[in-house]
């Protein structure tokens, strides 16, 4: 965790943990405070000490997958609010209701770029 940010704690999930490690990276070196979990229970225990402010969810997770995770989440940490990111391999189009539980969407591969700049409109 970059302990020393103060623009917004950022939560990044993702059973692939290179993935996960590689994106919490990066927006570390953008200025956020990241953690990284490996699963949807991972997430939810780590979200109540951590308190992010933006949680960042692979959809296909073992233990717990993205969809259960968010909707923990949300009743775990009801006072914050919370913007929930899926970003998955998974094509949205498949099942258009499967996004509601998340605020955004974003495709695996994900232009860093654009993420970043998503990142910093939402902190």
């Amino acid at each position: 965790m970059n302990q020393a940010a103060g623009i917004g704690k950022i939560l990044v999930v993702d059973d692939w943990r290179d993935a996960a490690e590689s994106l919490a990276m990066l927006l570390n070196s953008a200025g956020y405070e990241t953690a990284t979990a490996y699963n949807g229970a991972q997430a939810v225990e780590l979200a109540k000490i951590f308190q992010p402010d933006t949680v960042i969810l692979d959809i296909n997770m073992p233990v717990m997958d993205g969809h259960q995770a968010a909707r923990e989440l949300r009743q775990t940490l009801p006072d914050r609010h919370l913007v929930l990111v899926a970003l998955t391999a998974l094509d949205q189009g498949t099942r258009p209701d499967s996004l509601s539980d998340f605020d955004l969407y974003l495709q695996k591969p994900c232009d860093t770029a654009l993420l970043l700049s998503l990142m910093s409109h939402l902190h």
